[in-house]
């Protein structure tokens, strides 16, 4: 049998300067629910064919793992699931009342689907049954999926909550720059910027559409006038790849959210 690598996510000692997720995924930024901005937060989740690759798996020895595996998900979208079901739960733990955050949720192979909007109420473990097994097929479009994100945005637009777009993908598609520029620059329009993080569960040679994405983002929001209810503004526009690191794959500019 031929030998190959694969990328466990492992528990972590908490960084110096982050925390440890109830379920064991380390962050480098500081922990989301002791800040008090809240966010309307879609996640656009590569669901494609090519997500089926098992170079990258979830979180090993915790809770969702065994049902991850049941549901054929001990894969690149399972690995997906796996960090996404630990966010979750911190944000439960972050409030003994309803969360501030709403979610929404697209994904996406060859077209989006929209699996969730604005939700307010869903547990981690209500949330990740909507997710399984994993339904995708075809190649992805970037394209359709952000444009489907833009609705959400737009639809369920509210001057309580600023925007943010969580983009999971192994980055095999192909947008060009009007679409994103459009996206960040009516979020801007309408009142708040917008927050983008993108991250690759892939190659890093297939990065490249997932970093313009975050890059764009980035140069619209540090243009944008300061939003006077957010708290100071850092990074909030990052990529990161998830399959170089057996640390997860939040990014840095969650430090500055919630």
């Amino acid at each position: 049998m031929s030998s190959r690598n694969v990328t466990f996510y492992v528990r972590q000692p908490a960084p110096l300067t982050g925390y440890v997720s109830v379920d064991g995924h380390a962050f480098d930024c500081q922990d989301p629910s002791r800040l008090h901005q809240a966010y309307h937060i879609v996640f656009v989740i590569d669901s494609s064919s090519s997500m089926t690759s098992t170079d990258c798996v979830p979180l090993p020895n915790t809770p969702i793992n065994a049902r991850l595996r049941r549901s054929n998900c001990n894969n690149r979208y399972g690995a997906v699931l796996s960090a996404l079901y630990g966010f979750w739960l911190s944000r439960e733990a972050a409030f003994t009342t309803r969360r501030q955050d709403t979610y929404s949720v697209v994904t996406f192979g060859d077209s989006p689907m929209t699996r969730l909007r604005n939700d307010s109420t869903s547990t981690a473990d209500q949330l990740i049954e909507k997710f399984l097994p994993q339904t995708g097929q075809g190649d992805p479009n970037f394209q359709a999926a952000l444009a489907m994100a833009q609705t959400l945005i737009e639809a369920h637009w509210s001057s309580d909550r600023a925007p943010m777009i969580i983009f999971l993908s192994n980055g095999k598609g192909h947008i060009t720059d009007g679409p994103v520029y459009d996206l960040c620059r009516k979020c801007v329009r309408l009142g708040k910027a917008l927050a983008f993080h993108s991250v690759t569960f892939g190659r890093d040679t297939n990065s490249i559409p997932l970093r313009r994405m975050s890059e764009i983002a980035h140069d619209v929001f540090a243009s944008a006038p300061q939003d006077s209810s957010m708290p100071a503004r850092g990074n909030l526009c990052t990529h990161r790849n998830a399959i170089d690191s057996v640390r997860p794959i939040f990014p840095q500019g969650f430090a500055s959210f919630v």
